[in-house]
């Protein structure tokens, strides 16, 4: 069996006492990293991006919508949660992005740790 496309999981935790950025700064930062990362690792399209601070329970939603499909980022900060997924079905490496996307974010949450990682394959056919 083929497919066409790959998506990655990848849940993260931190110490939210850890790091000294409210919920806005932290969405804000996230939002540039994965936007980055997209733009400068493969080239898929930004076809749309948004984000909304959540405020009970606190933290934020980020979505980019690409032209290969999308990339979001859920969390809850009060508890130290990111939960991130991207979504490709074109010829773009996802693992690869993800990586990077990680990496920085570990440069602002230092004592951030991978508690989940899964790369799917999509798209099954014949």
């Amino acid at each position: 069996m083929k497919n066409k496309g790959r998506h990655v999981l990848l849940d993260l935790q931190y110490n939210p006492t850890s790091i000294s950025i409210d919920t806005k700064l932290l969405m804000d930062n996230i939002f540039k990293i994965i936007g980055h990362s997209i733009s400068t690792m493969s080239n898929m399209t930004i076809v749309d991006a948004r984000f909304y601070e959540l405020f009970q329970p606190p933290g934020f939603t980020i979505f980019y919508a690409l032209d290969e499909s999308h990339c979001s980022c859920h969390s809850y900060t009060d508890i130290g949660l990111l939960s991130l997924d991207l979504f490709t079905c074109g010829n773009t490496n996802p693992e690869v992005i993800m990586e990077n996307i990680q990496v920085k974010i570990q440069k602002i949450i230092p004592d951030i740790e991978i508690k989940y990682i899964n790369v799917v394959n999509r798209f099954h056919f014949k």
